[in-house]
């Protein structure tokens, strides 16, 4: 089939580009809220990181869907592959709705146990209030990325994040600084921008699934289908397992960091965001990997998935020794994008190291 002969880097290209975009979506709100308050960057990275750790637990159905699926094209069965994937779709919103709820309820204990400090707490506790109603949204779109990606349809993703991104740095700047009409809400206005882009992406997801895989929206026709959740879930609890571990270990750095102060805080969260291109670079061929190898399982060809792997270790080792080498090189001048504070900058660069 056509999706057996797509390469590496056509598929992992739009998926990089779209990563960056989704990574940009949180530095929009650190470099805008920067012009605005160091201590509101504090409130909103102490949300951020508390709200990453649950959108993780949602990457669980959206990483199996898209083995799952992959797995089906492999093997020639679109038909399974599309149920595969409408399972995956509700599953993963039912997830979230709970995971919303929990946040709503308790996110003030969150904070508490990280030890947020008494200046920003009720700031992050908002931000995080507002930004969780939108778990929903994110659920539905990470998931269906995932489809469209085995679809090999990687181009889409991009497009739809892109549009989002688009719609958050518009609002932010409306927003956080209060331009014309609009009120100064600061990290306020940036968690509506982060809920209104999300939504809009929402919007766009469910109208690309009807456009090119002919999937209605969910919630109108549709009953879920115990077999290939189970499918799912057997693939996306360990593969997101990882990455769970590594967003949780991030909290738990964040509640010793805090207990310093709100300028180490500000530092971490500067030092995260320029790290985080490096990093992605990795995660987007990884997930175009993914995709080849789980046509290649599909249609039972393990010998060349398992070699094709190999070959994606090396390409990510090699890169991101340079990438990341460049970047702490570099460090005093990116750090300068973000705040003229010296004692931020000097701690920053001896963080990237």
């Amino acid at each position: 089939m056509e999706q057996q002969k797509t390469k590496l880097i056509s598929l992992s290209w739009p998926i990089y580009i779209e990563l960056l975009f989704t990574m940009f979506l949180g530095v929009a709100d650190t470099l805008m809220l920067a012009r605005y308050s160091d201590l509101s960057v504090a409130a909103v990275g102490n949300a951020q990181r508390v709200i990453g750790l649950f959108i993780v637990i949602l990457n669980v159905a959206s990483l199996g869907v898209g083995v799952v699926v992959s797995q089906y094209l492999g093997s020639g069965d679109e038909t399974q592959a599309k149920k595969a994937m409408k399972t995956g779709l509700f599953g993963n919103v039912m997830v979230a709705l709970i995971l919303a709820v929990l946040l709503q309820l308790f996110g003030g204990l969150v904070f508490t146990i990280i030890n947020t400090d008494e200046s920003i707490f009720s700031e992050s506790l908002y931000y995080l209030r507002v930004v969780s109603t939108g778990l929903l949204f994110v659920a539905l779109t990470q998931a269906a990325g995932s489809g469209f990606k085995a679809f090999g349809r990687p181009k889409v993703v991009m497009y739809i994040v892109a549009a989002m991104n688009i719609v958050n740095v518009l609002l932010n700047f409306l927003l956080i600084f209060g331009i014309g009409f609009f009120p100064e809400l600061g990290s306020r206005g940036a968690a509506y921008a982060t809920l209104a882009s999300r939504t809009f992406a929402f919007a766009l997801t469910l109208y690309f699934l009807w456009k090119y895989l002919r999937i209605q929206p969910f919630f109108l026709k549709f009953a879920p289908l115990r077999k290939y959740y189970v499918k799912i879930m057997k693939i996306g609890l360990p593969g997101a397992g990882e990455r769970f571990v590594y967003q949780f270990s991030q909290v738990v750095v964040l509640g010793f960091l805090n207990t310093i102060g709100t300028l180490a805080v500000t530092t971490q969260i500067y030092v995260h965001n320029l790290m985080m291109p490096v990093m992605i670079f990795s995660l987007a061929v990884a997930q175009g990997n993914q995709v080849i190898v789980g046509w290649r399982v599909g249609a039972k060809n393990y010998e060349d998935a398992y070699h094709r792997t190999l070959k994606t270790v090396r390409l990510a080792f090699i890169f991101v020794i340079f990438a990341s080498s460049f970047m702490y090189f570099n460090s005093k001048w990116l750090l300068s994008l973000f705040t003229d504070n010296e004692s931020i900058i000097a701690m920053g660069q001896r963080a990237m190291l």
